[in-house]
């Protein structure tokens, strides 16, 4: 999934999901085409990032750190995303 590269949004998703997902530089979360999605996680990226210009000033996007005592990402079962035969990079850098 790609983001502006020109934001701290990924920057923010790997300080507060860096042991849930894998990123590809300052522009994308990247899905394995056998991972399950964590959903829950994942909402809350998307949230944050429709609400970037809002938040921008504030720490981690005001989203506050995340705590081990957390519940992990929503149980429900997300198929497997297909993976893209090549992927060309957005931003240079």
């Amino acid at each position: 999934m790609y983001f502006n590269c020109n934001t701290s949004l990924v920057d923010t998703f790997r300080e507060l999901y860096g042991d849930v997902f894998m990123f590809e530089g300052n522009r994308a979360i990247v899905f394995g085409e056998a991972d399950e999605i964590p959903v829950a996680e994942l909402k809350h990226c998307i949230s944050l990032a429709l609400t970037y210009h809002r938040v921008k000033r504030l720490p981690l996007l005001g989203a506050g750190p995340r705590t081990h005592d957390e519940s992990p990402s929503s149980s429900a079962h997300v198929p497997p995303v297909a993976r893209a035969a090549s992927v060309e990079p957005l931003c240079s850098g």
